[in-house]
This record gives structure tokens, sequence and C-alpha cells, in this order.
């Protein structure tokens, strides 16, 4: 499947088309085995343009924003870019992020600095978790149990997992899991209430919103965070002694 990505992305880089780009003849010729395999399911060619439109996607990301670009690197920042402020933790990444910042805030006293490129503590979505999750944050004192309950919109009594066989002569049973992303939560609920916690903790700490995550300088004592301002375009310094990378997919260190 590597070689079937670097192909797609070759022909990307000379086309610049996303969808389609590749009849079912010319992925058989060049990836017979990838076909053959994909031919047990249903609307393979719909399959295989979907991985396509993925690495194209992955692709314009990347010429977007100048080619991949390193994001982790040692030594002394530009000088011409001011330092705003000094933390001793900064996330990036407003949502899973917020909720271990408010704890490292509220419970351990740190003075921390969590920035996204939207709204801090805005999911817009509803997260599943359980509830062995739900009571880690009970004990490490972020939420008692009745802010929990709160934000909780729906429980599953089980859940299962079943692999494609539609297609196969091999037939797999459901695997059936217990206490496993059996909770639904708001998770806009839950950020807010995160958000007031650590806005009320007298650590000196800040919620930033609207900053992109452009690269982190690693220093022997520190780390200095390059930040872009999605408005104004203006780009400036945060220190601090540890960076917490919780923008996911669209890092670009995942880049």
């Amino acid at each position: 499947m590597g070689s079937l990505f670097c192909f797609m992305t070759a022909v990307l880089s000379k086309s610049r088309r996303t969808f389609g780009a590749l009849s079912l003849s010319e992925y058989r010729k060049r990836y017979p085995l990838t076909v053959a395999n994909f031919g047990a399911l249903e609307n393979r060619e719909a399959w295989l343009d979907r991985i396509w439109g993925l690495d194209a996607r992955w692709q314009q990301a990347l010429e977007k924003n100048g080619g991949a670009q390193e994001a982790i690197v040692r030594g002394a920042p530009p000088a011409n870019l001011s330092i705003e402020g000094e933390f001793e933790i900064i996330y990036a990444g407003g949502g899973l992020g917020l909720l271990h910042a408010a704890v490292m805030s509220c419970r351990y006293k740190r003075r921390v600095m969590v920035f996204d490129t939207g709204n801090v503590g805005r999911a817009g979505r509803d997260w599943n978790i359980s509830d062995d999750e739900l009571r880690g944050l009970e004990s490490a004192q972020l939420f008692t149990r009745a802010e929990i309950d709160e934000a909780i919109v729906n429980r599953y009594r089980s859940g299962f997992v079943k692999f494609h066989d539609k297609g196969s002569r091999v037939k797999t049973p459901p695997l059936w899991v217990d206490g496993v992303l059996d909770v639904a939560i708001e998770a806009d609920k839950l950020l807010a209430r995160a958000s007031a916690k650590l806005e009320a903790s007298d650590t000196g700490s800040a919620m930033l919103s609207g900053l992109r995550f452009v690269r982190c300088y690693n220093q022997p004592d520190r780390v200095m965070v390059e930040v872009e301002d999605t408005r104004t375009g203006k780009r400036s310094l945060f220190g601090a002694r540890l960076l917490v990378d919780a923008t996911a997919s669209s890092s670009p260190v995942s880049l």
C-alpha cells in the first residue's frame, strides 16, 4: 500500500487532479495485488478513488504550506520575532489539550498556555469515552462527578467490532466489547467548564484563540514556540519548559 501512495503522490504532483485520476486498469496494471484484495469489496473503484482523494488532500495541504517544513528544530529562533510571554507548559491544540492543561494549572499550579487555530475549548461535536476515563478526570480533581454527569448525553450497554466479510469465504463473528467508548458526552460543555476552571486559577495561565502552530525551537533550557496570528499573519514567540502538541493530524509535526 505504501508504494501505491507514493505513486499516487507522484502522479498528483504532475496532474494536480484530485479524484478519479487513475482508471481501474491503471491501478490493476501497476498494483495487481492491491486491486485483487480490493476486489472482494463492493464498489472497489470508489474505494480506490477514496484512497486517491485522501492522498490528494494531504498533498494539497503540503503545497498550501509551501511543502513539509521541519517543525521541531534545534537552536535559537529568528531574532526579529518578539517574545510575547513565558510559561511552564504550552499546549498547541485547545481540545483534549485543554483538559490536561486545566489539570496542570488547577491541581499542580503550573503556569500554562493553551492556543488553537480556532477557538480554544470548542469541539463542535460529541465525544465518546469510557467511564474509566471519566473517573480519571474526577480523580485528577478537575471535575466533580456531578459536573461530569451534566455533560453526559447517552450511555451504551455494549458495542462490537465486526470485520467486513461480505465478499469473503471466511466469516467473522462480532467481537463484543464492554466499557469502551460507551459514554457519549457533550464535549463543548465539558471543555467550557475546563476553560472556566483554568481562567479562575491564580497561576497566570492563558488561553489564546486564532493562533497557528508554526514550529518549535528546542534549546538546552527551554523551548520557544513560534505561532502565527490567523487574522493578521503576524508571527511571534512564546517560551516554556515543555511543549505538548495536541493538534492531531493537522499538526506541522505530522506533516
